[in-house]
């Protein structure tokens, strides 16, 4: 029966009945049985209906205060789990009670001098007790010999795994971790390193922020991880796992023999040839790999590739959009002496280098590699003379238009990570080439030439614009043109993004007034849909419709986006580790920008730009030779001096 000072279960917590109305208990109940010091007990008030409690007991209590005090008596629990584990002997040993459902009055009504007040500290001892399965409320039985044999077997498992973590802690505050065996601790700090959680139980006891770089540097100052780790593609959810999708072998069929050899210019580092040119007179010719052929859309192979939106190019690996036989089946010149399956583009252009006509065509042509210092050193030659001037026309038609040509230093960065140490390799200055501009103007006349293609035919297609830049009046300029690295680089600041859309528009950058890309189709998906639909209309089958290739040019722009930046922060990885493993090595920079006080140093070694404390009325383009004075990895910030 509830009454005055009834002991009750409220919400799980102990309370008392303090008054008793018509339709309503008022209760006080301790939702803590810490006592907060010289406040006691954290004591709450509450109304509620019969349906709200549990009656423990039809004993009364003198107070809730007492009760928890007796609950908070180590020695009388202590007492009261030696008597609960004699009863239990007692119950199992009668075949009345060894499986039978008892209450807790039952219980405590076999036990020795309980005081009312002590009803709470048997309660929450017998529902943690070993020997009692808890089945209601109020209400237990005996396990058996085996239940509570396996129970402590779970318990000592607990109670030592809870020791390895509690010496586990104190080892990683010291810093003095046990590797590789302490490692198995740190998966949720790696979770947070790598961006999957934000959420780790290791990281707040140390009192640390639950961020990427914190976990990063914890992860690195406990040595549970090396420089050579790189998180940057995991934390923009790449995969590194090569696509293992079959596809059907190239055909040779359907297509036209052409009976030249065109030249597939690329740098000494690429190994997957997607492009290749020649100039009759008449014709320019772009011959770019034919991967469409197979990878057709919807399939297992363009899915894949459309979720990783493009190549994925990091300095330690490459992770490719495209299965691996793509490359070696469509990759241009990689057959020998063989013909390259190639989709051509056959553009003809007038004087003032205006596309006038183009045809687009599968074929079969001989081509020969070469690189960009191989082309330099042919450029007089009968078979690319006419090629550089052709570029340099071209280039010149889109100056006049308003292309922005922007000449920063690249560096080509490679990793090899299976060795104790990584080992960085940076090649400066790629763009000392010619050759470089030869392929470039040669690329950018194919994707006017496929747009206006897909444009006279009603092709829906991918076609890429660029609003015009907002540039800056104070931008260094000479003769019309960004003046040294500093105009370069505020200039580059200025452009707009790219837009990708159904509908064709001016693309400020390039200077012109209609815009694709189909020349990279082994490495960007946005290229292998425009050919996707450019082979749907020369079999005279209905090509995507514009909704379709919306929504897939959609997704491919997030994962080719994703990559981007993957490149840019792992290659800023590779860079910090350089210098890192290069302490004394001078760098010579050019002051290009000020930002927040610091001057803004383009390094060529990295083809980066750093911050740099400078004095403030050194002019922009001068040059400034650096030492790295610290390097945060994590954060991947350096700290210079001049020198």
């Amino acid at each position: 029966m509830l009454t005055k000072n009834s002991l009750v279960i409220y919400r799980n917590f102990p309370a008392v009945i303090e008054s008793v109305s018509a339709d309503k208990y008022g209760i006080s109940f301790c939702p803590n049985l810490q006592p907060k010091p010289g406040k006691g007990y954290p004591l709450q008030s509450q109304n509620v209906r019969e349906k709200d409690i549990i009656l423990l007991s039809d004993k009364l209590v003198t107070s809730l205060t007492a009760v928890c005090d007796r609950a908070n008596n180590t020695s009388l629990c202590d007492n009261i789990a030696s008597e609960l584990a004699e009863l239990w002997e007692l119950f199992r040993s009668d075949e009345e009670t060894a499986n039978k459902i008892m209450t807790f009055s039952e219980i405590t009504e076999m036990m020795s001098s309980v005081g009312n007040d002590d009803l709470w500290a048997i309660y929450q001892t017998l529902c943690n007790d070993i020997h009692y399965e808890h089945t209601a409320e109020t209400t237990f039985c005996c396990r058996d010999e085996q239940k509570i044999s396996e129970l402590k077997a779970e318990q000592d498992k607990a109670a030592q795994e809870a020791a390895d973590k509690e010496a586990f802690m104190e080892r990683l505050k010291a810093k003095s971790l046990i590797l590789p065996d302490d490692a198995k601790y740190m998966h949720e700090v790696e979770a947070v390193a790598f961006g999957k959680s934000d959420k780790s139980r290791i990281m707040k006891d140390l009192g640390l922020k639950e961020l990427p770089e914190t976990a990063h540097k914890l992860l690195l100052d406990t040595g549970v991880w090396t420089a050579a780790r790189n998180p940057y593609p995991a934390r923009y959810n790449l995969s590194l796992k090569v696509s293992d999708v079959p596809l059907l072998p190239p055909s040779k069929q359907n297509r036209q023999v052409i009976d030249h050899t065109a030249f597939a210019i690329d740098s000494i580092y690429s190994d997957d040839p997607d492009d290749a040119i020649f100039y009759d007179g008449e014709y320019l010719w772009v011959h770019v790999a034919d991967p469409a052929e197979n990878v057709t859309p919807d399939s297992d192979a363009d899915k894949q590739a459309c979720g990783r939106g493009a190549t994925l190019y990091l300095p330690e690996q490459v992770i490719r959009m495209l299965p691996l036989s793509s490359v070696s089946d469509y990759g241009l010149g990689l057959c020998g002496d063989n013909y390259s399956k190639a989709l051509t583009f056959r553009i003809k252009l007038d004087d003032n280098m205006n596309v006038t006509d183009v045809d687009v065509m599968p074929t079969l042509v001989h081509v020969k590699r070469l690189t960009y210092e191989e082309a330099d050193s042919q450029s007089d030659s009968a078979e690319l003379a006419s090629l550089y001037t052709l570029a340099d026309k071209i280039a010149a038609r889109r100056a006049a238009n308003g292309a922005a040509f922007i000449d920063m230093p690249e560096i080509h960065m490679s990793v090899d990570i299976t060795g104790d140490e990584p080992v960085v390799t940076i090649d400066e200055d790629l763009k000392a080439s010619q050759a470089t501009k030869v392929v470039r103007e040669c690329m950018v006349i194919a994707g006017e030439a496929a747009a206006l293609f897909a444009l006279r035919n009603s092709i829906p297609f991918p076609f890429i614009s660029q609003p015009d830049p907002e540039l800056k009046e104070d931008i260094p300029m000479k003769d019309g043109q960004p003046d040294g690295l500093a105009g370069n680089y505020q200039t580059r600041r200025c452009m707009k993004g790219r837009i990708v859309g159904v509908t064709p528009a001016h693309h400020a950058g390039m200077g012109l007034d209609i815009y694709c890309q189909v020349t990279s189709p082994l490495r960007r998906y946005i290229d292998l849909v425009a050919h996707q639909q450019l082979r749907l209309f020369l079999s005279g089958q209905t090509p995507m419709d514009k909704d379709t290739l919306l929504q897939k040019i959609s997704t491919a722009d997030i994962g080719a986006a994703a990559c981007g930046k993957a490149e840019r922060e792992s290659k800023l990885h590779w860079i910090c580790v350089y210098i890192m493993q290069h302490t004394e090595e001078c760098y010579s920079g050019v002051l290009v920008d000020w930002k927040a006080g610091k001057g803004i140093v383009n390094i060529a070694k990295f083809g980066t730009e750093f911050p740099v404390t400078l004095p403030r009325t050194t002019p922009l383009n001068s040059a400034v030779n650096l030492k790295a004075k610290n390097v945060n990895l994590p954060e991947q910030a350096v700290t210079w001096e001049v020198v």
